[in-house]
């Protein structure tokens, strides 16, 4: 697809290469080795021996993929929120933002649930690097600047759209929903929970928009049964 290239995430400083190469086994070895350290420990907690020893590798080996442990965990995060930033833009340009917004909703919980340890670590990240702090800040802003221009193409085709400051409305929405998650998703939790949250979120937007969503929250939750974090 074409559009914006969700690529913030990755450091100044890792190597000059346009994509991460799926087909090089000790450079995924490490992806995944940070993965799961961070399921059980927060970005600050890392080093680069104890994401070598993880993989397997030596610690002189991450330095041929990696300059950094900010390196590894900035292509790690990318790897998570990139997937997700490009399907919540596919969904907004095929289907506007009335039709779409369930499925963003859904793909939001499922990401979280998903990758609970990894999202729980970007709070961490943004916090202790400005530099990423502005990429994250720069997703949000991407992530309302399409929904509020979906939401333009659903008023010319006549759809009920609210009148108010959207564009600032959304972006407080978002990050509000960011913290929600945040609390929910890094705590073991019950599936109540998450639908109760979801529900809730549902309903502002619904709210903030002025839209009427086509199905009711009850309809687009899809949560699974025993569901606790991870992290």
């Amino acid at each position: 697809m074409s559009g914006m290239q969700y690529s913030g995430w990755q450091s100044p400083r890792y190597r000059n290469r346009t994509a991460i190469s799926q087909g090089d086994i000790q450079e995924r070895a490490l992806l995944e080795a940070t993965r799961r350290l961070l399921q059980q420990k927060l970005p600050s907690q890392l080093t680069v021996g104890s994401i070598a020893s993880e993989a397997g590798l030596a610690r002189s080996t991450v330095y041929f993929y990696f300059d950094s442990k900010e390196s590894i965990l900035s292509a790690t995060i990318e790897s998570v929120v990139g997937p997700m930033m490009d399907e919540h833009e596919q969904l907004l340009t095929d289907n506007g933002f009335t039709a779409a917004f369930p499925a963003i909703l859904r793909l939001l919980f499922a990401t979280w649930k998903t990758h609970s340890g990894i999202l729980s670590g970007v709070m961490e990240f943004v916090a202790s690097h400005p530099d990423y702090r502005r990429v994250w800040r720069g997703y949000m802003e991407r992530s309302v600047a399409l929904q509020v221009a979906a939401l333009e193409r659903d008023r010319q085709r006549g759809l009920p759209v609210g009148s108010g400051d959207l564009e600032a409305e959304l972006l407080a929405f978002c990050w509000m929903a960011e913290r929600c998650c945040y609390m929910l998703f890094s705590r073991d939790h019950d599936l109540e929970e998450e639908r109760h949250l979801f529900e809730v979120l549902f309903g502002m937007v619904s709210r903030i928009t002025g839209t009427r969503l086509s199905d009711s929250s009850s309809n687009v939750w899809s949560g699974e049964n025993g569901h606790t974090a991870e992290a």
